[in-house]
């Protein structure tokens, strides 16, 4: 596995992608190491955001460019997607582009943007979006964060949205 990454964000990195390399499906996990899509010699970040699950054989063509910045982008894009689940990459979209910065969800839908921290949980005393959740006790006032709107821009914003 990849040196100094930590142990809590390669267990993510894993689970995203389903134990097995990103692009080829390789699932032998002693081989698998984890590609910076921006390196770290032109100061790529060891962050979920920049990181990919490869095995060796893919992550070799990937420094070589046999396997194209581009494809491994591809990838990771699918990744985010499916790591994230359907109401959290839409919690991230509303709070993103509401122009308030905030979205009202269940926690348990949001858990693992909160713990990443892409999501804080605010108090906001009076927020028209409360309205639409009367009986749901439950529901809380989430603000998104520089990290989550980062995310927002680099993996979940379509392309066509893009200026």
């Amino acid at each position: 596995m990849s040196q100094n990454i930590p142990d809590s964000l390669k267990m993510i990195l894993l689970e995203e992608s389903g134990l097995q390399c990103a692009y080829c499906g390789h699932r032998n996990g002693l081989k698998l190491t984890h590609h910076h899509l921006d390196p770290k010699r032109e100061g790529g970040a060891a962050s979920y955001e920049n990181l990919i699950t490869l095995c060796r054989t893919c992550h070799t063509k990937a420094e070589k460019s046999i396997i194209t910045a581009k494809e491994l982008r591809r990838m990771k894009r699918l990744m985010v997607h499916r790591y994230l689940t359907i109401p959290a990459v839409n919690a991230l979209k509303i709070a993103a582009t509401t122009g308030e910065d905030y979205v009202v969800i269940f926690p348990f839908l949001v858990k693992h943007l909160d713990e990443g921290g892409y999501l804080e949980q605010v108090s906001v005393p009076v927020h028209p979006i409360h309205d639409v959740f009367d009986g749901a006790p439950n529901a809380v006032t989430y603000r998104i964060t520089k990290k989550g709107l980062s995310l927002y821009e680099q993996w979940l914003k379509r392309s066509d949205d893009k200026s």
